[in-house]
């Protein structure tokens, strides 16, 4: 029963980690691009 239960909360946290993973991932793209954006805009004004 409490094996069942630990493996249960370690899925759990599995799970937590890769969605924060791939949020990350998603994002630092965007990030990236929109700071380029900016530095061009400044330079170009």
């Amino acid at each position: 029963m409490n094996k069942t239960h630990d493996i249960a909360k370690l899925c759990n946290e599995i799970q937590e980690i890769m969605k924060i993973h791939f949020l990350l991932n998603f994002y630092k793209p965007n990030l990236k691009s929109a700071d380029n954006l900016n530095s061009e805009i400044i330079i170009s004004h």
